[in-house]
């Protein structure tokens, strides 16, 4: 696909990064999402709607580069702190899954940013420390290019 970027836009998530979390099923057969998935995705909207962007459902293709900063532990000794902190030492491999976090943040966006997240066709995701616990997004809308024969 050719494409070309028209614009992007980056803006931050405060607070560590959730991950969707699985619609519950009562007895009776109804389904739920959690309140905590209802919240986080009502978080990633608001500090959309934040930046400036407004609902602009951009109908073209979509490339995501998001950042998961966790925040360190006190109890950890200096040196493996500014270790963790200068990206020295292995990233935050335990959970939240890096998918479930990526798909709260698309479904979250889904009828505000684009019409559907099947628009995206490209997600480069990073899972880091940092001293401040927060997401970064940024959302790249692209145009197909006409290809001339």
């Amino acid at each position: 696909m050719n494409t070309r970027i028209v614009s992007s836009v980056t803006f931050n998530i405060p607070g560590e990064a959730k991950g969707k979390a699985r619609a519950r099923v009562m007895r009776t057969g109804f389904s739920y999402t959690p309140k905590e998935t209802v919240s986080a995705e009502n978080l990633v909207k608001t500090m959309y709607i934040a930046c400036g962007c407004g609902e602009r459902m951009w109908p073209g293709p979509i490339r995501l580069t998001i950042t998961a900063v966790y925040g360190t532990l006190k109890s950890w000794p200096k040196k493996k702190l500014n270790a963790s902190v200068a990206g020295t030492i292995f990233p935050k491999l335990t959970k939240p899954d890096a998918d479930n976090i990526v798909k709260l943040i698309c479904d979250a966006l889904n009828d505000i940013a684009w019409k559907d997240d099947s628009q995206i066709y490209q997600v480069q995701f990073t899972k880091i420390y940092g001293r401040e616990p927060c997401t970064s997004v940024t959302i790249h809308f692209e145009e197909e290019l006409e290809i001339q024969k």
